[in-house]
């Protein structure tokens, strides 16, 4: 499975970035080309969601 590693500095504290990531369903609200979102599995200890992307015509489920 594909994965993306990247790190900033932000002016937010862990718990509202966690919140905020951890929200997968409001991602097409805010999230720019993201077209859906849907949580397949989750329990306490992790998620696994996918995210539909759509540019230009072009859209991925990933």
């Amino acid at each position: 499975m594909p994965q993306i590693c990247r790190s900033a500095l932000v002016p937010f504290s862990a718990k509202q970035m966690f919140e905020l990531v951890n929200d997968v369903e409001s991602y097409p609200a805010f999230l720019p080309g993201c077209s859906g979102s849907k949580i397949i599995e989750s329990s306490a200890m992790h998620m696994m969601a996918s995210v539909d992307v759509s540019k230009a015509g072009i859209k991925k489920r990933s």
